[in-house]
Order: C-alpha cells, then structure tokens, then sequence
C-alpha cells in the first residue's frame, strides 16, 4: 500500500506479509438472552470461544513528513490469542513468539532504536459471577528475553556499569476466590471503597517468579492459603500460612551501578541493604542471598527466626 497527500508534502509506503492466518469462533446465546448485558447473559447460559491466529508474519513502514523520513519494520515468528467465557469465568491467553522491531528517524536521540522479545505470554482466568464455593483462578506474565540495540545502551549506560543482557519478567500464579460480588462496573465500585468487599482469597500458589535484568537476578516460589475469619493478626489482611523460596544474584552489584549512575542515593541504597539483611541470607563469598519467608501458627518468620 502506497499514498501521498502533495498538499502537506507527506507520503507513506507499507509493505506487509501474514502467514498461515486462521480465526475460529463459537458463541452460544440463550433464548431471550440477546438484550441482556454480559454478565447476565453469562448467568443465563451464554457461552463463547474464539481463536486466532498467525505464524511469520512481517511489515515495512516508511512515511516522509516535510522531508523527514521515518521508518519502521518489525518481524513476528508466530501468535495466538485465545478467548473464552461462560458461566463460571472468563478464560483470556496469547503468546507471541519472536518479535522484533526497528525504527529509524531523524527525531530519535539514536541511529539505531532496534528491539527484540522472544516471548510475550499472558494468561488471565477469573471467575465473573457471584458464589458461595471457591472458583479457580490464574494469572500468568511472561516476557522473556527483551532487549536493546546497543545504540540504545549507549544513551542509558553509557558507562557500561552494569550488563546489557536480555531481560525476563515472569510471574506465574493460580489459586482460589470466593465472590461476593460480580465482577461487573458496580462490583468495581464496591471494591474502591472496600477491597475485601468483592469477595475472599482462598488460596495462592506461586509455582514461579523470575526476574531478570542488568547481571541480576532474582527466582522464587511459593504457596498460602488464607483464613478470611481473621482479619486481624495482619491488620486488615486474612491471616495466611505457607512459605516462599527466594533466591536472588547479583543484587549488591546493580545496586552500585545505580548509585554510580546517579539514578539510586547511596543513603537509600544502605537503608535497603540493612532492611534486606533482616529478611534474607548473604553469602560471604558471591553476591547472591536467599530467604525463606513462611506464615505458620498466626505468626511471621523470615529464615526460621520469629518477626511477628
């Protein structure tokens, strides 16, 4: 696709490819239910499912605005997304698979703004409607190894203090909720004025958190279940018990090349440093530490030792 507009001095060229494309949909409506808003159409037994998806796919963007030109290209392995509700939640899922992105103009601090992310993944499941039994729910983010055109390091970091790796954001939960409310835009009034008012949190499982940027890195994994009769031990917070594993490297080494770089106070850094040490084990021969944080019998422990 091509267009030009003399008047402005402004033209455009797009070239595009999408491969093996595919979309499928089902939706099943009750009689008498097609005026009816979403969630009551939920209730009466409206059930949906949709589907698409692609494989490589790639464009080429290039305008020209008072002489300027401004291009941009990207290229995409494969992706899907996935929708699905009926009566008891509400199921949403993509993964895309390789991306990349490339902009060049002459309004960029950089010759060079290229991207990449090798996988971006989100899963969302909830319950919608009101229920006296605990339901299931998941929440899934990954973004796996995003990273930056080194021209663009070279603005952020000039000093190189601290690695130019990929970066990975992952944090992988599901558990239980009971609801007191739909979740609808009344049950998210509710909720602003009472958090606990939309319902019960019956019990969270972390199989995996993992954070990864600039030589540090941090794992952890977990599970609690909550005792929603006691909203006082924990100010407010249903009273939970279970334990989480933490590991993080490299931690003390970020830390100074924020503080070199200006962007963390060396006050600020110390402070947390010493507030960490209360929760966590420093190695005495690497930069790594780890902790175990466990909520048993109505009390707080932090590596076995006693804080509440």
């Amino acid at each position: 696709a091509k267009g030009a507009d003399p008047t402005t001095k402004t033209d455009y060229t797009l070239s595009a490819t999408l491969a093996d494309f595919y979309t499928n949909v089902a939706v099943s409506v009750p009689k008498g239910a097609t005026a009816d808003s979403f969630e009551v159409a939920l209730a009466k037994g409206l059930t949906m499912t949709s589907q698409l998806g692609m494989g490589a796919s790639t464009f080429d963007l290039s305008t020209t605005e008072a002489g300027a030109v401004n291009k941009v290209s990207g290229s995409l392995k494969d992706g899907v997304v996935d929708l699905a509700a009926d009566a008891g939640k509400v199921d949403y899922y993509h993964n895309f698979n390789g991306l990349d992105v490339k902009v060049a103009s002459p309004d960029l601090p950089v010759a060079n703004a290229a991207m990449s992310l090798g996988q971006s993944e989100v899963h969302l499941m909830f319950p919608m409607l009101k229920s006296d039994k605990p339901a299931d729910f998941a929440f899934l983010f990954n973004m796996t190894d995003l990273s930056f055109a080194e021209d663009i390091w070279a603005m952020l970091d000039p000093g190189k203090l601290f690695k130019h790796d990929p970066a990975t954001v992952v944090v992988d939960t599901y558990g239980q909720v009971t609801l007191a409310q739909d979740l609808t835009a009344d049950g998210a009034a509710v909720t602003a004025v009472d958090p606990n008012a939309a319902g019960q949190l019956n019990a969270l499982e972390v199989p995996n958190i993992h954070l990864k940027a600039g030589g540090a890195e941090l794992t952890a994994q977990g599970g609690f279940t909550f005792d929603n009769s006691d909203m006082t031990t924990f100010a407010g917070v249903p009273a939970p018990t279970g334990k989480m594993e933490i590991k993080a490297t490299g931690v003390n080494a970020l830390v100074d090349a924020l503080v070199t770089m200006g962007i963390l106070g060396k006050d600020e850094a110390d402070q947390g440093r010493m507030m960490l040490a209360m929760f966590a084990n420093t190695s005495p021969t690497a930069d790594e530490i780890t902790s175990t944080v466990e909520f048993k019998d109505k009390h707080f422990f932090a590596n076995g030792q006693q804080l509440q």
